[in-house]
């Protein structure tokens, strides 16, 4: 009588182990699985608004400079392509000068529109003497102008160069397509959740796989190309990717709507001269799916009427080793004097108030290291952690 009980009672029993078992492999977090979620979610999203820096160090002793590039706006993919605005900032700090530019890039219905806050550029017929000034590009037109920021090199060669073609709304598409199948990551989660604007996020760790990177790269290049990739191209993908799995990547990703939020990483980049250049990147996403605000300036002025000689075209760094010259170019350049720097700390009244610093304390963290060494150095001066990573200098 008790033996169909006892052998029904441990049918039951393993039944619900079973279940358990079974419900708990099926919600059991997988960092690789959350990552392509990320992936996903940006693949999808109509618009997004984005705050993002940029940062190297050059050099050594006297002659070290730190470039320090913000920008922010908001970008859409649709049946134009990619059309976005972005305001841009760019100060590159030596000893005792400084260049100091900024603007604003616009893309809208296949047009581009550029200003940048007087003074400007150098560049011939002084376009943008005048707050408000903007030039309009024609469709291809805007790869003639050259770099934002002329006369500076970057020590990351761009996969694509000026001459590269528009996104259009077919590319793009192939291009979300790649992205939310892209699957070249290790990636750890160690139980660390973080608020970032407001979202509750997990905190990954992401290394990238050196050859399903370059491919993913190469696979780029097709997407927005039409055609493979040239040998040219295809090293372009391999020196970016053999660079960027050296970096350990921290991803921000929310914890029920899977978007990434912030993305941040720092170390040092060898160019192919074998220079060693220090540097720091910081990426916060939000707003997707949102309104799209952007329009065209009010009005603009043509560009090939107006500029007859364009800015010094910027060199790739592959093809030259980096050497600092952040005082020969076309930007502005701003030198100050003991008396515009009232703490003796190597920054003046501007740049103190671009990093958030005392301008009447040298040491504003009290770290023993003086405000302007820690800039020059990529350090927050205002703390612990990446000149980045307190969100300075957003325009």
């Amino acid at each position: 009588m008790y033996r169909p009980l006892f052998f029904l009672s441990l049918g039951a029993a393993t039944a619900v182990v079973l279940a358990l078992a079974t419900a708990h492999e099926l919600t059991r977090f997988r960092p690789e699985a959350e990552l392509r979620r990320a992936f996903v979610a940006v693949a999808k999203a109509g618009t997004l608004r984005e705050v993002s820096g940029f940062g190297w160090t050059e050099g050594t002793g006297d002659g070290r400079v730190v470039s320090t590039v913000y920008a922010s706006g908001q970008i859409r993919g649709g049946a134009d392509g990619v059309e976005h605005g972005t305001r841009f900032r760019l100060v590159r700090l030596g000893k005792e000068r400084y260049s100091d530019v900024a603007g604003e890039w616009r893309s809208l219905g296949g047009k581009e529109y550029l200003t940048y806050e007087p003074p400007g550029p150098d560049v011939a017929g002084k376009p943008f003497t005048e707050p408000g000034s903007w030039l309009s590009f024609k469709p291809d037109a805007f790869a003639a102008w050259g770099p934002l920021f002329p006369g500076v090199k970057t020590p990351v060669e761009p996969l694509f160069d000026d001459q590269a073609s528009p996104w259009a709304a077919d590319t793009l598409l192939a291009a979300r397509r790649l992205l939310a199948q892209a699957d070249f990551s290790h990636v750890s989660f160690d139980g660390t959740f973080a608020q970032v604007n407001g979202h509750k996020t997990r905190v990954l760790d992401v290394r990238a796989d050196q050859d399903t990177l370059a491919s993913f790269l190469s696979g780029l290049v097709r997407a927005r190309e039409g055609r493979e990739p040239t040998d040219a191209e295809r090293l372009r993908a391999v020196t970016l990717a053999k660079g960027l799995t050296r970096f350990t990547f921290r991803v921000w990703v929310g914890v029920t709507d899977h978007v990434p939020y912030r993305v941040q990483t720092a170390g040092v980049w060898t160019t192919v001269d074998g220079t060693q250049v220090p540097m720091d990147f910081l990426a916060e996403l939000s707003a997707l799916d949102a309104p799209f605000e952007v329009v065209a300036p009010p009005s603009s002025a043509p560009f090939r009427p107006l500029v007859g000689a364009l800015p010094s075209a910027d060199v790739r760094a592959g093809d030259h080793p980096l050497v600092p010259a952040p005082f020969t170019s076309p930007l502005p350049s701003v030198s100050f004097t003991p008396a515009d720097d009232a703490d003796q700390d190597g920054l003046d009244a501007v740049l103190e108030t671009f990093y958030g610093t005392d301008p009447q304390d040298a040491d504003t963290d009290g770290d023993g290291v003086t405000d302007g060494e820690e800039v020059r150095t990529g350090r927050n001066p205002r703390g612990t952690g990446t000149l980045f990573g307190f969100g300075l200098g957003r325009p």
